[in-house]
Parts: structure tokens; sequence; C-alpha cells
């Protein structure tokens, strides 16, 4: 199911108490992305795909990657929205919750009329059930509680989870929020990147038993597919290099200097387009 934002005084007051939860958040995520294929202990830097650095403070979620140079996304739930700023070309946009949700729903809808068209042709057959697994998501869920390992297993992906517990419930409804717009966003910014389907999957499964990931594996079936590690590191206080970039941030989302453009022009498509599309 394809979220809708909220409407009207339920909606507002929905939006209120998650901006009051999220005042009281404050903390840093910094996360490695490793190529799960050679990720041998000890030798895990030299096939590093990317870092990030989150830092959650006064109900917005700042994310810098190392590998976009200048770039800063900036999530405002009480707005509904993401801000995605461009330093170096002193350029931003701004993608709604709503506007997001379109282009899922779009692009989902493409993607059922593939299936629909492709259906019965056999050199199709293994794309098509793809997408089908995609747009519906179904996982045989295992948990290893000594351990605090969670596993997601299906035809197509397996997820395997580390995790913690924390005392806050507000914090893991903080993060795992965050995380589900994100892979959201990332399917509208990357035209090879999975519906967000399984990834809400996940962050539910995480919602169900209280816990954040520490570190999370996935592994396509196929053996070209995805095989990814994302390593998270929490820590609970931000310090003065933290609040030195928060300000940093917002003084360049108010700074008239910074130009409001689409996201296409900020971001214009890497090569490719989804395999639905291209018929």
């Amino acid at each position: 199911m394809l979220h809708r934002p909220v409407s009207g005084l339920a909606g507002i007051v929905v939006l209120l108490c998650c901006a009051a939860a999220a005042e009281a958040q404050e903390f840093r995520v910094y996360t490695q992305l490793i190529d799960a294929r050679h990720a041998a202990p000890g030798g895990e830097h030299r096939h590093l795909r990317g870092r990030s650095t989150s830092l959650f403070h006064a109900g917005r979620v700042y994310d810098w990657i190392d590998a976009a140079g200048n770039q800063i996304t900036i999530f405002e739930p009480a707005h509904q929205r993401f801000v995605i700023i461009e330093e170096s070309t002193r350029q931003s946009a701004i993608l709604s919750f709503e506007d997001i949700d379109r282009r899922i729903y779009q692009a989902a809808a493409r993607a059922r009329e593939y299936v629909d068209r492709e259906r019965q042709n056999p050199s199709e057959g293994a794309r098509v059930e793809f997408f089908e697994f995609q747009l519906d998501p179904k996982f045989k869920e295992s948990f290893d509680e000594s351990e605090r390992v969670l596993t997601l297993r299906s035809k197509w992906l397996t997820y395997e989870l580390k995790c913690a517990a924390h005392e806050s419930p507000e914090v893991i409804k903080g993060y795992l929020d965050y995380a589900d717009w994100l892979a959201r966003l990332n399917f509208v910014i990357q035209p090879q990147a999975l519906f967000p389907g399984p990834r809400l999957a996940l962050d539910e499964a995480l919602r169900r038993r209280g816990l954040l990931p520490v570190e999370v594996t996935l592994r396509s079936a196929n053996e070209k597919g995805l095989q990814l590690r994302a390593k998270h590191r929490f820590d609970w206080k931000l310090d003065n290099t933290d609040r030195d970039m928060i300000r940093d941030a917002d003084a360049l989302m108010l700074s008239r200097t910074i130009k409001q453009v689409s996201l296409e022009k900020l971001l214009p498509p890497v090569a490719g387009k989804r395999p639905q599309e291209r018929k």
C-alpha cells in the first residue's frame, strides 16, 4: 500500500504529535555501505561503496552523503517534504511527500502494465515475477532473540539484520519513519533502485519488535544482483561539529543565493530507465 499524507484536522494533530516527539530526538547515525560480495573481515574498507552522516535534531534529519560532495538532504516531516541542496551549484529542490507518492504510484502503474503485457512471455518470466514481488513483497520472517538477528527471506531477496534495542519508542519510530521516506526518495531519484516495498516491509518488522538496525545485509538470489551490507553506528549526543553542520545547512535553506529548481534540473537522471519503461 502506498502512503498517503494525512489531511484536515486529524492530519494536523498527527503532525503536531510527530513533531513534538521528534523534538526530543537528537542523535547521529553514521552509515557505511559495503559490497557484501567481498566484505571479508578486516578488508571491508577496500570495498566501501559509500558513507553518510545523518543528524537528527529539532524534528528534522540532515543527511550528508560523502560521494555526493556538497549535497545535503534535509527531511522535514512537519512540512511533509525533503529539501535537497547542492551547495556547489547554489541550487536546491523541494520534493513533497505528496509528489514522492505520486511518482511512486505512476511508476507502480507502469510496472503493472508491464507485468500484464509480458506475463505470457517466457523470456520475461523472471523479471515479471520480480516486479510482482517488489510491488507486493512477501517475506518469511524469523528472529533469533538471543543474538537479536532478524531475517526476512523470499525467493528474490534476503535481509539479515543485527539489531539493537532502545529505551525510547520515539527514537525508534523517528528513525524508522525516516528510513521509510528515504527508501521512497531513493526510488524516485535512482532509476535502478528497487521499489520501496521490500524496505518498508523490513522497517515494519523492526517496528513490531521495537528494534533499531545496526547492520543490514541485503542479498539477491541473482548472483549479479544486489549484495550489500549497511553498517549503522548510532551516537546519542551531537557534538559541536554536528551543530555547526546543522547551522550551516539551515543558513543555506534560508539563503537568497540558493536558487530553487526542479528535481530533474538539480539531479539529472542517471543513465537508463526502469525495465518496464523501455518498451
